[in-house]
């Protein structure tokens, strides 16, 4: 069976198995190609800090993107936006034409329209109709006839993230940043 030929469902797994038999193959077989010298890394940090040192702030790069959400009043929601951006933001591309702009867009959405339901305790205990509701907020309606890839384990990621928000750091994310 080729690629192409599995159900709905196993194309990620399917795509697991031949990426992990080509790294199994390539790694009994060459040399490392790249190595990493950390005493001239280390140098160069020092020596250039001023180049790869800037303070935190959100600029033109992210908020020129209409997708972003971002709220200079409301700092921990924009972390709590970020946090499960970034947990969120793999593989969809067995849904044709879903790109990242969906993916921010529909949490924008949810951070504009209902904020508490990013709060930790909610993440900690969402739902994968919820998840897929937001996900799909920004997607056209007339291609939402299939699921989001993966879209269990992106509400167990959602699930832990709210987890690991409340036992660790207060239940907010910009608690990671402080």
């Amino acid at each position: 069976r080729t690629m192409a030929d599995q159900p709905s469902g196993t194309l990620p797994e399917g795509v697991r198995r031949s990426a992990r038999a080509v790294m199994e193959a390539l790694s009994a077989s060459f040399e490392p190609l790249v190595s990493i010298d950390e005493e001239a890394m280390a140098k160069e940090i020092k020596d250039n800090m001023s180049v790869y040192y800037k303070p935190a702030s959100v600029g033109d790069s992210w908020t020129k993107w209409k997708y972003h959400f971002s709220d200079p009043k409301k700092e921990d929601l924009t972390c709590q936006y970020v946090l499960l951006l970034d947990a969120l933001n793999f593989c969809f591309w067995p849904l044709q034409g879903y790109e990242y702009e969906h993916l921010a867009g529909g949490l924008k959405h949810v951070a504009i329209t209902s904020p508490q339901k990013l709060e930790a305790k909610s993440l900690a205990s969402i739902t994968s109709s919820t998840l897929e509701a937001w996900l799909l907020h920004d997607f056209p309606k007339e291609m939402t006839n299939r699921s989001i890839p993966s879209l269990h384990e992106r509400t167990r990621l959602v699930r832990e993230v709210g987890h690991v928000l409340i036992e660790h750091f207060k239940g907010k994310a910009s608690n990671l940043i402080r």
